[in-house]
């Protein structure tokens, strides 16, 4: 039987070396997801940045950038959610959570993830009902 990589969906039997493949992949790429205690989410991608107060909207722009690891043609680029690069002590007093991409989707994948931030389980909810319903990345 051929394996056959549609995405980052495998059809096929189990192969761990092709799932080590696509772990590193996701590894490489680049990005920074910026929780606020206001509810916000700022998506910081190598040529894109942009804040949302939608969860779902920001969730299916990372799924989407899973699948091809590309922002071509991405409208609504905002040079003040690039910039943003919370401090330490703001990350401490409980301002931001910031996450990398592969920790963010490790993090949707945690059944016991709790939170207790709704903007962040909200976000790992919907990229998980992404990943469902679209088998994408």
């Amino acid at each position: 039987m051929t394996l056959t990589p549609i995405g980052y969906v495998i059809q096929g039997p189990e192969n761990q070396i092709i799932k080590e493949i696509i772990k590193e992949e996701k590894q490489m790429l680049e990005g920074t997801i910026i929780f606020d205690n206001g509810g916000g989410i700022t998506v910081q991608l190598p040529d894109f940045a942009h804040w949302y107060n939608d969860p779902t909207q920001a969730a299916r722009d990372i799924a989407d950038y899973l699948s091809d690891g590309t922002t071509d043609g991405w409208e609504g680029h905002e040079d003040d959610a690039a910039e943003l690069d919370p401090t330490d002590d703001q990350i401490r007093n409980g301002g931001y959570r910031v996450y990398s991409i592969p920790d963010i989707v490790d993090l949707a994948h945690d059944p016991g993830r709790g939170t207790s931030w709704g903007n962040i389980d909200d976000f790992c909810d919907a990229l998980l009902r992404l990943q469902k319903r679209e088998g994408v990345y």
